[in-house]
């Protein structure tokens, strides 16, 4: 009866941490907070979407962002008003792509700290910095065909869901 009555409370204390993440990254997409960070915002939707793509779509399309659908690579691209980065999505929900081409890697990582401040993180090993942050990986490296991991210019951060 005791190990019940553990088991009952630290579920419900995950329950309640799971719960507290999602409200944060709430906060963070729809801006009320990290307001400084233009990038938190995406980053907060991927990770919100968990593999899904029409919640992510949804969320950024409201923001102003315009949708092109690529049905031969099948992947979905929303580039912000600004135009300053974009949100790919793979239409398999496993990957959530959001690329700049004028903030580099170190900003990108900062951006993505706050969002993993509020929701929490650990450390991801692997060639370049990753996080995860709520059970997703999040990748930094540079965008184009051949990224690095560190760049002044460019960012693309790779959220990857588990299959």
């Amino acid at each position: 009866m005791t190990r019940l009555f553990i088991l009952t409370a630290f579920s419900g204390l995950l329950a309640t941490a799971a719960s507290a993440d999602t409200m944060m990254l709430g906060m963070v997409a729809n801006g009320t907070v990290a307001r400084e960070q233009p990038l938190a915002a995406p980053y907060a939707i991927c990770i919100l979407g968990g593999g899904a793509t029409d919640p992510v779509v949804d969320a950024l399309v409201e923001k102003g962002f315009v949708r092109e659908d690529d049905t031969e690579m099948q992947v979905t691209t929303l580039t912000s008003p600004e135009a300053d980065y974009a949100v790919t999505l793979y239409d398999d929900g496993a990957i959530c792509d959001v690329t700049s081409e004028t903030t580099g890697t170190n900003d990108a990582m900062m951006a993505l700290m706050v969002v993993g401040g509020l929701a929490g993180f650990e450390g991801v090993g692997g060639e370049c910095s990753a996080l995860r942050i709520a059970g997703v990986v999040a990748e930094v490296t540079s965008s184009g065909n051949d990224p690095v991991c560190h760049d002044e210019g460019t960012s693309n951060v790779r959220f990857t869901f588990a299959e």
